[in-house]
């Protein structure tokens, strides 16, 4: 059953993706040139392939995000998940795939499903939280999102998006992602 406040803030969330009412130069191309967008520009049949038993449109997003953030370290939870692994192939070949225990530090981390959620934080400026409606990985958003003074996130009902960068206040934005 739909709740009432679900109901009420929907139309919100899709009029958000667009871009409406976002101020922030960051926030808006994020929204307007990433999480607006559908596809993958190119590699659709790829992409299609390697999310077999999986959402297209979340491998999409994540293809989306990896395209726009350029990362050269990338942790995946869980560790050697052949799908993300061949994303981030297909995307970032340069990219190097750290094991979530590692003691470097990735520029983006990746988590999959909600039991592989790392119980610690690893650094990563930018995460991909997918599920974030189940535990451990809503425990893990949580944590983040309390325990950042700077950046934003960007999270719909099942996934979140954090980027904590220095340069950017401290907002966050719920929206419907494509």
């Amino acid at each position: 059953m739909i709740s009432l406040r679900r109901t009420m803030t929907w139309p919100r969330r899709r009029w958000r993706a667009k871009g409406f009412g976002i101020h922030s130069p960051f926030a808006f191309s994020f929204v307007t040139e990433v999480l607006a967008r559908r596809g993958c520009g190119g590699i659709d049949e790829e992409l299609r392939a390697a999310a077999t038993g999986d959402g297209f449109g979340d491998m999409a997003l994540i293809y989306r995000c990896i395209s726009h953030f350029r990362p050269g370290k990338i942790a995946i939870y869980p560790a050697g998940d052949e799908i993300l692994t061949r994303i981030v192939g297909l995307t970032a070949p340069d990219a190097e795939i750290i094991s979530g225990n590692s003691t470097i530090t990735p520029d983006m981390a990746i988590v999959r499903t909600p039991e592989a959620a790392p119980t610690h934080d690893n650094g990563a400026p930018v995460y991909i939280i997918r599920n974030i409606d189940r535990a451990p990985a809503k425990d893990l958003w949580k944590r983040l999102t309390s325990g950042c003074s700077r950046g934003m996130d960007f999270s719909d009902r099942r996934t979140g998006i954090i980027c904590r960068f220095s340069h950017l206040p401290r907002q966050s934005f719920k929206i419907a992602f494509k």
